[in-house]
């Protein structure tokens, strides 16, 4: 089995997402194979959490090949939450200095 067809299995889509296979097969073609073992791997997790993938899986390949974006929050926020303006669980404190204030960023 390809690595395409393990990624279809692992998606399930309804037979009425079969006219779109041709479509997500070519664009999975397009991605190196770091690539699509990291979309595979995202889908996999997510779904052993039952957290939504996406009904139609051109659109599911689609979404889980961007990388994440970044979360923020400001100075306030942050400690806030934390209690602390110390760096912890993968925060990352910035300072901007064309608007003069501080955030935290996470990847």
């Amino acid at each position: 089995m390809t690595s395409f067809e393990y990624l279809w299995e692992l998606l399930e889509p309804k037979k009425e997402y079969e006219p779109v296979r041709n479509q997500c097969l070519r664009l999975w073609e397009t991605f190196t194979l770091e690539q699509q073992r990291s979309i595979y791997r995202t889908i996999r997790d997510r779904k052993k959490e039952s957290l939504f993938v996406d009904y139609n899986p051109l659109f599911a390949i689609r979404r889980f090949s961007q990388p994440p974006k970044p979360q923020t929050l400001s100075f306030n926020d942050y400690y806030t939450k934390f209690g602390t303006t110390e760096e912890r669980d993968g925060w990352r404190r910035v300072f901007l200095p064309e608007k003069q204030k501080t955030i935290y960023i996470k990847h």
